[in-house]
Protein backbone atom coordinates (compact mmCIF):
# COMPACT_ATOMS: atom_id res chain seq x y z
CA UNK A 1 0.00 0.00 0.00
CA UNK A 2 1.41 3.35 -0.98
CA UNK A 3 1.96 6.28 1.35
CA UNK A 4 -0.58 8.24 -0.67
CA UNK A 5 -3.35 5.86 0.39
CA UNK A 6 -2.45 6.40 4.04
CA UNK A 7 -2.20 10.19 3.77
CA UNK A 8 -5.81 10.73 4.82
CA UNK A 9 -5.29 8.55 7.90
CA UNK A 10 -2.19 10.54 8.88
CA UNK A 11 -4.14 13.80 8.53
CA UNK A 12 -6.92 12.40 10.70
CA UNK A 13 -4.51 11.25 13.42
CA UNK A 14 -2.80 14.66 13.48
CA UNK A 15 -6.20 16.33 13.70
CA UNK A 16 -7.28 14.12 16.59
CA UNK A 17 -4.07 14.77 18.51
CA UNK A 18 -4.43 18.53 17.89
CA UNK A 19 -8.03 18.60 19.06
CA UNK A 20 -7.05 16.83 22.26
CA UNK A 21 -5.52 20.05 23.47
CA UNK A 22 -8.59 22.14 22.72
CA UNK A 23 -11.25 20.49 24.88
CA UNK A 24 -11.92 20.34 28.59
CA UNK A 25 -12.58 16.88 29.84
CA UNK A 26 -13.70 17.68 33.38
CA UNK A 27 -17.27 18.73 32.61
CA UNK A 28 -19.40 19.64 29.62
CA UNK A 29 -20.03 23.31 28.85
CA UNK A 30 -23.54 24.74 29.15
CA UNK A 31 -24.09 24.63 25.39
CA UNK A 32 -22.52 21.94 23.25
CA UNK A 33 -22.66 21.14 19.54
CA UNK A 34 -22.03 17.87 17.74
CA UNK A 35 -18.46 18.69 16.71
CA UNK A 36 -17.42 19.63 20.25
CA UNK A 37 -19.05 16.49 21.65
CA UNK A 38 -17.07 14.34 19.20
CA UNK A 39 -13.82 16.12 20.12
CA UNK A 40 -14.38 15.51 23.83
CA UNK A 41 -15.32 11.87 23.29
CA UNK A 42 -12.25 11.16 21.15
CA UNK A 43 -9.99 12.72 23.76
CA UNK A 44 -11.46 10.86 26.72
CA UNK A 45 -12.44 7.50 25.25
CA UNK A 46 -10.41 4.73 26.91
CA UNK A 47 -10.04 2.58 23.80
CA UNK A 48 -8.82 5.54 21.74
CA UNK A 49 -6.30 6.45 24.43
CA UNK A 50 -5.03 2.87 24.64
CA UNK A 51 -4.73 2.76 20.84
CA UNK A 52 -2.66 5.96 20.95
CA UNK A 53 -0.30 4.35 23.46
CA UNK A 54 0.08 1.36 21.15
CA UNK A 55 0.83 3.80 18.35
CA UNK A 56 3.62 5.40 20.37
CA UNK A 57 5.04 1.96 21.15
CA UNK A 58 5.03 1.05 17.45
CA UNK A 59 6.62 4.38 16.52
CA UNK A 60 9.34 3.86 19.12
CA UNK A 61 10.06 0.36 17.77
CA UNK A 62 10.33 1.57 14.17
CA UNK A 63 14.06 2.30 14.33
CA UNK A 64 17.11 1.38 12.26
CA UNK A 65 18.78 -0.13 15.28
CA UNK A 66 15.80 -2.40 15.95
CA UNK A 67 16.00 -3.62 12.35
CA UNK A 68 19.71 -4.44 12.65
CA UNK A 69 21.23 -1.71 10.45
CA UNK A 70 23.42 -0.17 13.15
CA UNK A 71 26.50 -1.67 14.82
CA UNK A 72 26.65 -2.78 18.43
CA UNK A 73 29.46 -1.63 20.73
CA UNK A 74 30.20 -3.35 24.03
CA UNK A 75 32.74 -2.70 26.74
CA UNK A 76 34.01 -5.33 29.16
CA UNK A 77 36.21 -4.43 32.13
CA UNK A 78 37.54 -6.94 34.70
CA UNK A 79 39.84 -6.45 37.68
CA UNK A 80 40.96 -9.39 39.76
CA UNK A 81 43.29 -10.34 42.60
CA UNK A 82 43.95 -13.83 43.90
CA UNK A 83 46.01 -15.60 46.54
CA UNK A 84 46.75 -19.29 45.89
CA UNK A 85 49.12 -22.04 47.00
CA UNK A 86 51.37 -22.84 44.01
CA UNK A 87 53.37 -26.01 43.34
CA UNK A 88 55.09 -26.08 39.93
CA UNK A 89 57.33 -28.81 38.43
CA UNK A 90 59.12 -28.02 35.12
CA UNK A 91 60.55 -30.48 32.56
CA UNK A 92 64.01 -29.38 33.61
CA UNK A 93 63.32 -30.84 37.04
CA UNK A 94 63.10 -27.48 38.75
CA UNK A 95 60.34 -27.14 41.33
CA UNK A 96 58.72 -24.03 42.76
CA UNK A 97 56.40 -24.07 45.71
CA UNK A 98 54.83 -20.98 47.28
CA UNK A 99 52.01 -20.55 49.76
CA UNK A 100 49.57 -17.63 49.29
CA UNK A 101 51.12 -16.55 46.01
CA UNK A 102 49.49 -13.30 44.89
CA UNK A 103 48.25 -12.61 41.36
CA UNK A 104 46.51 -9.46 40.23
CA UNK A 105 45.49 -7.85 37.00
CA UNK A 106 43.15 -5.63 34.96
CA UNK A 107 41.62 -6.55 31.61
CA UNK A 108 39.60 -4.14 29.44
CA UNK A 109 37.95 -4.77 26.08
CA UNK A 110 35.92 -2.57 23.73
CA UNK A 111 34.36 -4.46 20.82
CA UNK A 112 32.24 -3.30 17.90
CA UNK A 113 30.21 -5.69 15.74
CA UNK A 114 28.46 -4.65 12.54
CA UNK A 115 26.42 -6.91 10.30
CA UNK A 116 27.01 -5.90 6.69
CA UNK A 117 24.79 -8.49 5.00
CA UNK A 118 22.22 -10.84 6.49
CA UNK A 119 20.33 -12.02 3.44
CA UNK A 120 18.34 -8.74 3.25
CA UNK A 121 16.69 -9.55 6.59
CA UNK A 122 17.35 -6.09 8.05
CA UNK A 123 15.50 -4.42 5.15
CA UNK A 124 12.51 -6.76 5.55
CA UNK A 125 12.50 -6.13 9.31
CA UNK A 126 12.51 -2.35 8.79
CA UNK A 127 9.59 -2.66 6.36
CA UNK A 128 7.71 -4.78 8.89
CA UNK A 129 8.30 -2.21 11.66
CA UNK A 130 6.98 0.57 9.42
CA UNK A 131 3.95 -1.57 8.61
CA UNK A 132 3.28 -2.13 12.31
CA UNK A 133 3.41 1.62 12.90
CA UNK A 134 0.92 2.20 10.08
CA UNK A 135 -1.34 -0.48 11.58
CA UNK A 136 -1.27 1.31 14.92
CA UNK A 137 -2.38 4.51 13.17
CA UNK A 138 -5.28 2.69 11.56
CA UNK A 139 -6.22 1.23 14.94
CA UNK A 140 -6.48 4.76 16.37
CA UNK A 141 -8.61 5.78 13.41
CA UNK A 142 -10.84 2.71 13.80
CA UNK A 143 -11.54 3.46 17.46
CA UNK A 144 -12.12 7.14 16.70
CA UNK A 145 -14.59 6.30 13.91
CA UNK A 146 -16.51 4.02 16.29
CA UNK A 147 -16.66 6.82 18.88
CA UNK A 148 -17.89 9.32 16.26
CA UNK A 149 -20.72 7.01 15.19
CA UNK A 150 -21.72 6.37 18.82
CA UNK A 151 -21.74 10.09 19.65
CA UNK A 152 -23.91 10.92 16.62
CA UNK A 153 -26.38 8.20 17.61
CA UNK A 154 -26.64 9.28 21.27
CA UNK A 155 -26.72 12.96 20.32
CA UNK A 156 -29.65 12.30 17.96
CA UNK A 157 -31.51 10.29 20.60
CA UNK A 158 -31.28 13.14 23.12
CA UNK A 159 -32.56 15.69 20.59
CA UNK A 160 -35.45 13.40 19.66
CA UNK A 161 -36.33 12.83 23.31
CA UNK A 162 -36.43 16.62 23.79
CA UNK A 163 -38.65 17.00 20.72
CA UNK A 164 -40.98 14.30 22.01
CA UNK A 165 -41.21 15.97 25.41
CA UNK A 166 -42.06 19.27 23.73
CA UNK A 167 -44.56 17.54 21.45
CA UNK A 168 -46.40 15.90 24.35
CA UNK A 169 -46.34 19.21 26.21
CA UNK A 170 -48.12 20.79 23.23
CA UNK A 171 -50.47 17.80 23.11
CA UNK A 172 -51.33 18.28 26.78
CA UNK A 173 -52.13 21.92 26.01
CA UNK A 174 -54.48 20.76 23.23
CA UNK A 175 -56.16 18.16 25.44
CA UNK A 176 -56.44 20.70 28.26
CA UNK A 177 -58.16 23.14 25.93
CA UNK A 178 -60.56 20.48 24.64
CA UNK A 179 -61.23 19.35 28.21
CA UNK A 180 -62.13 22.90 29.23
CA UNK A 181 -64.53 23.11 26.26
CA UNK A 182 -66.13 19.81 27.29
CA UNK A 183 -66.43 20.96 30.90
CA UNK A 184 -68.12 24.18 29.77
CA UNK A 185 -70.52 22.15 27.64
CA UNK A 186 -71.20 19.81 30.55
CA UNK A 187 -72.00 22.69 32.85
CA UNK A 188 -74.33 24.06 30.17
CA UNK A 189 -76.02 20.67 29.83
CA UNK A 190 -74.87 20.23 26.24
CA UNK A 191 -72.79 17.10 26.75
CA UNK A 192 -72.54 14.28 29.26
CA UNK A 193 -70.07 13.35 31.99
CA UNK A 194 -68.63 10.45 29.97
CA UNK A 195 -67.14 12.81 27.39
CA UNK A 196 -65.47 14.86 30.13
CA UNK A 197 -64.02 11.74 31.71
CA UNK A 198 -62.58 10.50 28.39
CA UNK A 199 -60.93 13.84 27.70
CA UNK A 200 -59.64 14.03 31.27
CA UNK A 201 -57.98 10.65 30.83
CA UNK A 202 -56.37 11.88 27.60
CA UNK A 203 -55.06 14.96 29.36
CA UNK A 204 -53.55 12.87 32.15
CA UNK A 205 -51.99 10.50 29.61
CA UNK A 206 -50.32 13.36 27.72
CA UNK A 207 -49.11 14.95 30.96
CA UNK A 208 -47.66 11.61 32.01
CA UNK A 209 -45.81 11.32 28.69
CA UNK A 210 -44.25 14.74 29.26
CA UNK A 211 -42.84 13.56 32.59
CA UNK A 212 -41.74 10.23 31.08
CA UNK A 213 -39.77 11.85 28.27
CA UNK A 214 -38.18 14.42 30.58
CA UNK A 215 -36.96 11.51 32.69
CA UNK A 216 -35.71 9.81 29.51
CA UNK A 217 -33.82 13.01 28.58
CA UNK A 218 -32.12 12.99 31.96
CA UNK A 219 -31.15 9.32 31.68
CA UNK A 220 -29.86 9.76 28.13
CA UNK A 221 -27.77 12.74 29.19
CA UNK A 222 -26.20 10.66 31.94
CA UNK A 223 -25.29 7.96 29.40
CA UNK A 224 -24.04 10.67 27.05
CA UNK A 225 -21.67 11.96 29.73
CA UNK A 226 -20.42 8.42 30.25
CA UNK A 227 -19.80 8.07 26.51
CA UNK A 228 -17.89 11.36 26.46
CA UNK A 229 -15.90 10.42 29.56
CA UNK A 230 -16.93 13.48 31.60
CA UNK A 231 -18.51 13.98 34.99
CA UNK A 232 -22.22 12.98 35.13
CA UNK A 233 -24.25 16.10 34.56
CA UNK A 234 -27.59 16.83 32.89
CA UNK A 235 -27.30 20.63 33.04
CA UNK A 236 -26.33 21.17 29.42
CA UNK A 237 -28.12 21.85 26.17
CA UNK A 238 -27.41 20.32 22.78
CA UNK A 239 -27.41 22.49 19.70
CA UNK A 240 -29.35 21.33 16.69
CA UNK A 241 -27.28 19.26 14.28
CA UNK A 242 -25.91 21.54 11.58
CA UNK A 243 -24.49 18.67 9.52
CA UNK A 244 -26.48 17.54 6.51
CA UNK A 245 -25.41 14.10 5.24
CA UNK A 246 -24.78 13.92 1.50
CA UNK A 247 -23.54 10.65 0.07
CA UNK A 248 -22.72 9.26 -3.36
CA UNK A 249 -22.76 5.47 -3.68
CA UNK A 250 -19.77 5.32 -6.05
CA UNK A 251 -17.66 7.50 -3.77
CA UNK A 252 -18.69 5.44 -0.73
CA UNK A 253 -17.73 2.16 -2.38
CA UNK A 254 -14.37 3.62 -3.35
CA UNK A 255 -13.89 4.97 0.19
CA UNK A 256 -14.60 1.55 1.72
CA UNK A 257 -11.75 0.07 -0.30
CA UNK A 258 -9.30 2.93 0.31
CA UNK A 259 -10.17 4.38 3.72
CA UNK A 260 -11.96 1.79 5.84
CA UNK A 261 -9.55 1.18 8.75
CA UNK A 262 -10.50 -2.51 9.12
CA UNK A 263 -9.66 -3.25 5.48
CA UNK A 264 -6.49 -1.16 5.64
CA UNK A 265 -5.39 -2.99 8.80
CA UNK A 266 -6.03 -6.32 7.11
CA UNK A 267 -3.96 -5.27 4.11
CA UNK A 268 -1.20 -4.03 6.36
CA UNK A 269 -1.29 -7.35 8.21
CA UNK A 270 -0.84 -9.10 4.86
CA UNK A 271 2.09 -6.83 4.09
CA UNK A 272 3.58 -7.62 7.49
CA UNK A 273 3.20 -11.35 6.78
CA UNK A 274 5.00 -10.87 3.47
CA UNK A 275 7.82 -9.05 5.28
CA UNK A 276 8.05 -11.93 7.73
CA UNK A 277 8.44 -14.32 4.81
CA UNK A 278 11.30 -12.18 3.52
CA UNK A 279 12.89 -12.29 6.96
CA UNK A 280 12.58 -16.05 7.03
CA UNK A 281 13.93 -16.36 3.48
CA UNK A 282 17.10 -14.57 4.55
CA UNK A 283 18.18 -17.67 6.49
CA UNK A 284 18.94 -19.37 3.16
CA UNK A 285 21.82 -16.91 2.65
CA UNK A 286 25.03 -16.32 4.60
CA UNK A 287 25.56 -13.55 7.14
CA UNK A 288 28.56 -11.28 6.66
CA UNK A 289 29.82 -8.93 9.32
CA UNK A 290 32.85 -7.12 10.57
CA UNK A 291 34.27 -6.59 14.02
CA UNK A 292 36.89 -4.50 15.71
CA UNK A 293 38.14 -4.47 19.27
CA UNK A 294 40.64 -2.72 21.48
CA UNK A 295 42.22 -4.84 24.24
CA UNK A 296 44.18 -3.70 27.28
CA UNK A 297 45.33 -6.56 29.55
CA UNK A 298 47.68 -6.20 32.54
CA UNK A 299 48.58 -9.07 34.88
CA UNK A 300 51.26 -9.43 37.60
CA UNK A 301 52.13 -12.81 39.17
CA UNK A 302 54.41 -13.56 42.10
CA UNK A 303 54.92 -17.13 40.90
CA UNK A 304 54.58 -18.66 37.47
CA UNK A 305 56.05 -18.68 34.01
CA UNK A 306 55.36 -14.99 33.46
CA UNK A 307 56.04 -12.42 36.14
CA UNK A 308 54.26 -9.70 34.17
CA UNK A 309 51.93 -9.85 31.17
CA UNK A 310 51.03 -6.53 29.52
CA UNK A 311 49.17 -6.59 26.18
CA UNK A 312 47.51 -3.65 24.41
CA UNK A 313 46.28 -3.26 20.84
CA UNK A 314 43.61 -3.58 18.17
CA UNK A 315 42.05 -6.65 16.62
CA UNK A 316 39.73 -6.54 13.63
CA UNK A 317 38.40 -8.79 10.92
CA UNK A 318 35.44 -10.25 9.08
CA UNK A 319 33.06 -12.97 10.13
CA UNK A 320 30.91 -15.19 7.92
CA UNK A 321 28.16 -17.46 9.15
CA UNK A 322 26.07 -19.73 6.95
CA UNK A 323 23.60 -22.33 8.15
CA UNK A 324 23.98 -25.22 5.73
CA UNK A 325 21.44 -27.53 7.34
CA UNK A 326 18.94 -27.04 10.16
CA UNK A 327 16.78 -30.16 9.78
CA UNK A 328 14.68 -28.46 7.07
CA UNK A 329 13.26 -26.05 9.67
CA UNK A 330 13.50 -23.00 7.38
CA UNK A 331 11.53 -24.74 4.63
CA UNK A 332 8.78 -25.76 7.03
CA UNK A 333 8.49 -22.24 8.43
CA UNK A 334 8.31 -20.79 4.91
CA UNK A 335 5.54 -23.23 4.01
CA UNK A 336 3.65 -22.35 7.19
CA UNK A 337 3.89 -18.62 6.48
CA UNK A 338 2.57 -19.18 2.95
CA UNK A 339 -0.50 -20.89 4.39
CA UNK A 340 -1.03 -18.05 6.87
CA UNK A 341 -0.65 -15.48 4.08
CA UNK A 342 -3.25 -17.27 1.97
CA UNK A 343 -5.68 -17.26 4.90
CA UNK A 344 -5.16 -13.55 5.46
CA UNK A 345 -5.71 -12.76 1.77
CA UNK A 346 -8.97 -14.70 1.78
CA UNK A 347 -9.99 -12.89 4.95
CA UNK A 348 -9.28 -9.50 3.37
CA UNK A 349 -11.34 -10.39 0.30
CA UNK A 350 -14.26 -11.60 2.44
CA UNK A 351 -14.11 -8.47 4.64
CA UNK A 352 -14.06 -6.17 1.62
CA UNK A 353 -17.04 -7.89 -0.01
CA UNK A 354 -19.00 -7.86 3.24
CA UNK A 355 -18.38 -4.16 3.86
CA UNK A 356 -19.16 -3.21 0.27
CA UNK A 357 -22.48 -5.04 0.57
CA UNK A 358 -23.15 -3.40 3.92
CA UNK A 359 -22.42 0.08 2.58
CA UNK A 360 -24.90 -0.51 -0.27
CA UNK A 361 -27.59 -1.60 2.20
CA UNK A 362 -26.93 1.40 4.42
CA UNK A 363 -27.00 3.78 1.47
CA UNK A 364 -30.37 2.40 0.32
CA UNK A 365 -31.69 2.67 3.89
CA UNK A 366 -30.43 6.26 4.10
CA UNK A 367 -32.27 7.15 0.88
CA UNK A 368 -35.37 5.36 2.13
CA UNK A 369 -35.42 7.18 5.45
CA UNK A 370 -35.00 10.49 3.65
CA UNK A 371 -38.06 9.75 1.52
CA UNK A 372 -39.98 8.61 4.59
CA UNK A 373 -39.02 11.82 6.39
CA UNK A 374 -40.29 13.95 3.48
CA UNK A 375 -43.56 11.99 3.37
CA UNK A 376 -44.06 12.14 7.15
CA UNK A 377 -43.31 15.86 7.22
CA UNK A 378 -46.14 16.47 4.76
CA UNK A 379 -48.37 14.02 6.64
CA UNK A 380 -47.69 15.73 9.97
CA UNK A 381 -48.71 19.11 8.56
CA UNK A 382 -52.00 17.64 7.38
CA UNK A 383 -52.55 15.89 10.71
CA UNK A 384 -51.90 19.12 12.63
CA UNK A 385 -54.28 21.03 10.36
CA UNK A 386 -56.94 18.35 10.84
CA UNK A 387 -56.43 18.51 14.62
CA UNK A 388 -56.97 22.27 14.69
CA UNK A 389 -60.08 21.93 12.55
CA UNK A 390 -61.44 19.17 14.79
CA UNK A 391 -60.88 21.26 17.91
CA UNK A 392 -62.55 24.25 16.23
CA UNK A 393 -65.55 22.14 15.15
CA UNK A 394 -65.81 20.66 18.65
CA UNK A 395 -65.68 24.14 20.19
CA UNK A 396 -68.49 25.34 17.88
CA UNK A 397 -70.55 22.30 18.77
CA UNK A 398 -70.61 20.71 15.32
CA UNK A 399 -68.04 18.03 16.10
CA UNK A 400 -67.63 15.19 18.54
CA UNK A 401 -64.90 14.60 21.08
CA UNK A 402 -64.15 11.29 19.38
CA UNK A 403 -63.14 13.24 16.26
CA UNK A 404 -60.75 15.36 18.31
CA UNK A 405 -59.28 12.33 20.03
CA UNK A 406 -58.80 10.53 16.70
CA UNK A 407 -57.17 13.59 15.16
CA UNK A 408 -54.86 13.91 18.16
CA UNK A 409 -53.98 10.21 17.89
CA UNK A 410 -53.16 10.61 14.19
CA UNK A 411 -51.01 13.65 14.90
CA UNK A 412 -49.14 11.79 17.61
CA UNK A 413 -48.44 8.81 15.38
CA UNK A 414 -47.33 11.07 12.52
CA UNK A 415 -44.96 12.91 14.85
CA UNK A 416 -43.51 9.66 16.16
CA UNK A 417 -42.97 8.34 12.64
CA UNK A 418 -41.34 11.61 11.60
CA UNK A 419 -38.91 11.59 14.53
CA UNK A 420 -38.11 7.93 13.95
CA UNK A 421 -37.32 8.66 10.29
CA UNK A 422 -35.12 11.62 11.29
CA UNK A 423 -33.32 9.57 13.93
CA UNK A 424 -32.73 6.62 11.60
CA UNK A 425 -31.48 8.98 8.89
CA UNK A 426 -28.71 10.31 11.13
CA UNK A 427 -27.91 6.93 12.69
CA UNK A 428 -27.65 5.33 9.26
CA UNK A 429 -25.46 8.21 8.12
CA UNK A 430 -23.25 7.66 11.16
CA UNK A 431 -22.80 3.99 10.24
CA UNK A 432 -22.02 4.99 6.66
CA UNK A 433 -19.32 7.35 7.91
CA UNK A 434 -17.84 4.63 10.13
CA UNK A 435 -17.69 1.98 7.41
CA UNK A 436 -16.41 4.36 4.75
CA UNK A 437 -13.79 5.73 7.14
CA UNK A 438 -15.06 9.28 6.70
CA UNK A 439 -16.22 10.14 10.21
CA UNK A 440 -13.50 12.78 10.37
CA UNK A 441 -15.39 14.94 7.83
CA UNK A 442 -17.51 16.26 10.70
CA UNK A 443 -14.37 17.42 12.53
CA UNK A 444 -12.93 18.98 9.37
CA UNK A 445 -16.07 20.99 8.57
Amino acid sequence: MSNQKLKCCDLFIVLVLFLNGLVIKAQLPQQIDLKTAIQIAIENNLEVRLAKIDQEIARNANHLGEAGFLPSVNMDLNAFESSQDINLTFFSGEQIARDNAASRGVAGLIRADWTLFDGMRMFATKDRLETMEEMSKQQVKLKAEEVIAAVISEYTDILNAEKLAQFYLENSAYTRRVLQIAEDKFRGGITNRTEVLRLTADYYADSSMVVKHKLEIYQRKMRFCQLLGVKPNADFELSQIDWTPDFNLGELQNAVSLENPEILMQRLAIRSAEDQMKEQRSFYLPTLGTFGEYLNNRQINEVGVLEQNFSTGFNYGLRVQWTLFNANRTNRLMQERRFVLSQMQLGEEDLRQRLEGEIMNLWQSWLGYQRIYAIESAGLKLAEENLKLSIDRFERGIGEDIDVREALKNTTQAQLRLLEAESETYKTAAEILKISGKGHVILLN
